[in-house]
């Protein structure tokens, strides 16, 4: 299932990449995020929103742009500045996951994705800390999941050259859809035994990583082992209290991740 979702979603890329080859391209990057956006959307409960936008804090303080927001959608607004507008505004106490979509993972857009996901992380821990000092507001959840995704190409040298050039604070994870590569969290014991997804984002590093199984399927496991992570952050926000537990444990036993690379220079500091 999550085979035919990658090409899915890839196939989306390549049609806004027609779309940017004419001119047109503030609609190029639609296609993919909106297919992206859709698959949570279809998937989770009404209680989610799947959205793109901005993040605030109590003081109306506004992030960049995220092309990704999972959040809770009782807190959810929508807050259209004219009659032919339209932007979500996101309370971060509200905040699940968020991050960036692109079209394919040139070294351009792989800089700038990065940067702009950097940024909002700085911020967002800013806006923790005037949250948590209020002590009036509401009770703000641990941070966000960040994921930077890519649908098409994508060579990770680049990868690993753009994390090493950067100074501030970089996302959870890293997908390359078409590639089947994540960057996430090494640890101790990957390659050796299950891991819980929680072990792949508190250790401090990125690096290249693959779900084990057939090169084949590729993509739609690096799809599905993202997706299950997502799932896990918000099962973890609502008190590990969902259904969904034991689900996505299965899920974290049955689909490992293992080093794409034995280079331990492909590892760099969060």
């Amino acid at each position: 299932m999550f085979c035919d979702h990658a090409s899915n979603l890839v196939a989306a890329a390549e049609s806004g990449a027609d779309a940017h080859g004419t001119g047109n391209i503030a609609e190029s990057g639609g296609p993919f995020e909106k297919r992206f956006l859709k698959l949570f959307a279809d998937a989770l409960s009404p209680s989610v929103r799947a959205t793109s936008g901005y993040f605030m804090d109590k003081d109306w303080t506004l992030s960049k742009q995220a092309d990704f927001m999972l959040c809770d959608n009782s807190e959810w607004l929508h807050l259209p500045p004219s009659p032919d507008l339209a932007q979500n505004y996101v309370p971060l106490t509200s905040l699940h996951v968020f991050g960036q979509l692109k079209n394919s993972a040139t070294k351009a857009l792989i800089s700038s994705a990065l940067k702009q996901v950097s940024e909002n992380l700085a911020q967002a821990k800013t806006m923790s800390v005037l949250h948590a000092e209020d002590r009036l507001h509401a009770e703000v959840r641990g941070p966000a999941l960040s994921v930077v995704v890519f649908a098409r190409g994508g060579n990770p040298s680049h990868v690993d050259a753009a994390l090493q050039a950067m100074t501030g604070p970089k996302p959870t994870y890293i997908l390359l859809i078409e590639k089947g590569i994540i960057f996430a969290g090494p640890h101790p014991h990957i390659n050796e035994s299950y891991l819980p997804f929680d072990a792949y984002r508190h250790n401090g590093k990125l690096t290249q990583c693959r779900v084990a199984g057939k090169s084949s399927e590729a993509s739609g496991r690096a799809l599905l082992w993202i997706f299950f992570a997502i799932l896990w952050k918000i099962n973890l926000d609502h008190g590990n209290n969902k259904a969904l537990g034991p689900l996505v444990d299965k899920v974290a036993r049955d689909f490992p991740l293992t080093v794409a690379t034995p280079n331990p220079n492909a590892m760099f500091d969060l």
